[in-house]
């Protein structure tokens, strides 16, 4: 990925402290661009909170630093929930060669830590597959105040399962060319991840 943009000078150094709590709220839904394409991936929302810099308990610090070395540190707290469904929604009897209905619910906690050159990301994710994750409420509600027809088969949903999952990332951003004294600059960021659990396993 190359980023042209404006940055603020202060980029130049390591990372400043920054005292500001953030708070995130995210959702996915085929409904804001194609009505009535439900399918596969089809709702995903997620709340977040993001805690100033610094203000990661000691364990949790000493850790992203055991892993990653130095850096300034915030701590990463966000419940997220996915819900997936298969092509034909009407049919009481889904195809069982499709994608099966599920929902999927998480807390994720993950500490994010920076350097001038470089973001660093271990997460640890706790939840559950299944109807405890809600996913068949939340979708044909959101369907009955939409005034969309609701999803018939999901009494065939995966049934519960408790789900954990690790995850650790690494993004390193190169400069490549500065232009108007450094207001103005070219650069590239890369990425590797990987992932251990019962949801994924990438690397």
């Amino acid at each position: 990925m190359i980023l042209l943009g404006e940055i603020p000078a202060a980029q130049a150094t390591d990372p400043l402290n920054d005292p500001a709590t953030i708070v995130t709220l995210q959702t996915e839904n085929d409904a804001y661009s194609l009505p009535g394409t439900d399918r596969y991936y089809t709702n995903g929302f997620s709340l977040g909170y993001v805690s100033p810099t610094g203000a990661v308990p000691s364990p949790v610090a000493a850790l992203g630093h055991t892993v990653f070395g130095d850096g300034a540190q915030r701590l990463e707290i966000d419940l997220h929930q996915e819900i997936y469904t298969p092509v034909n929604t009407q049919a009481l009897n889904p195809n069982p060669q499709d994608r099966p209905y599920a929902g999927h619910l998480s807390l994720n906690g993950a500490i994010i830590q920076d350097t001038r050159d470089t973001r660093s990301v271990l997460q640890a994710s706790i939840g559950v597959v299944g109807p405890a994750a809600l996913g068949q409420p939340v979708q044909n509600d959101f369907h009955f105040l939409i005034g969309n027809t609701s999803s018939k088969g999901w009494s065939y949903q995966l049934r519960n399962e408790p789900t954990l999952d690790i995850m650790a990332s690494r993004t390193w951003r190169y400069d490549l060319a500065n232009f108007d004294q450094g207001a103005l600059t070219l650069q590239m960021l890369s990425q590797a991840s990987a992932q251990v659990g019962n949801t994924e396993i990438y690397g």
